[in-house]
């Protein structure tokens, strides 16, 4: 079955194997498959779950909107993971968040990441 959703890359079915592997406590393919299904906020929620955080900055891009900024806020309390937050509030638009972050967390290659992307058109209050 996983072959056949694999091949014909139907969401359906791929969302119906992911809940199978939920099931079966297989989280790594549930998360696997419910990213295929696109159903983001069920691979989001395992992966938070189940403390598979290398995958959670990934699976928050594809997501997008709000996703985003939770993902951040989670990061910005874990040791070890200050850098994804930073990554995750400058791709959300944050960047005087991210800025304010990486300087307190002394980030320095994440601040430099943020820093070149500011431009003339950047906001005048994170330019200050």
């Amino acid at each position: 079955a996983a072959a056949l959703a694999l091949e014909s890359n139907d969401r359906a079915a791929c969302f119906h194997l992911a809940r199978i592997y939920e099931a079966e406590e297989n989280f790594s393919k549930a998360v696997d498959f419910y990213t295929r299904a696109h159903a983001y906020n069920s691979a989001i929620r395992l992966v938070k779950e189940h403390d598979m955080r290398d995958l959670l900055a990934n699976l928050c891009l594809m997501a997008g909107g709000s996703e985003i900024v939770e993902a951040a806020r989670y990061f910005e309390d874990i040791p070890g993971y200050v850098h994804q937050a930073v990554m995750l509030y400058h791709k959300a638009g944050m960047v005087g968040r991210a800025l304010d972050l990486a300087f307190r967390a002394q980030q320095f290659s994440a601040l430099d990441l943020v820093i070149k992307d500011l431009n003339a058109g950047s906001d005048p209050n994170v330019l200050k």
